[in-house]
């Protein structure tokens, strides 16, 4: 594999988890999951391998330009999950 086929790789799997955590965000509770774990749960896996990812590009890859791309996706992500947290603030008051 190709640095630069690892790096889309990396961007597409961010890009997946991103998505993942956007619409597990939209759910509230549902009937538990596989091994009786239910949204909480997925949500902290997904996040916790979107903070991962995020990390060891910035750490192994700094100076390339994988790293912008992982921090705007991650900006982005910020924005979004801010206005949503928001929203839901105002939707429960």
């Amino acid at each position: 594999m190709t640095d630069q086929e690892r790096e889309n790789y990396l961007i597409e799997a961010l890009q997946r988890k991103l998505n993942e955590l956007k619409n597990t965000a939209h759910f509230g509770e549902h009937v538990e999951e596989e091994h009786r774990h239910g949204p909480e749960f997925q949500r902290g896996l997904a996040a916790g391998f979107v903070s991962g990812l995020g990390f060891a590009t910035r750490l192994l890859a700094a100076d390339k330009k994988v790293c912008s791309k992982v921090l705007k996706l991650l900006e982005e992500y910020n924005d979004w999950a801010q206005d949503f947290n928001r929203r839901g603030r105002r939707d429960s008051t």
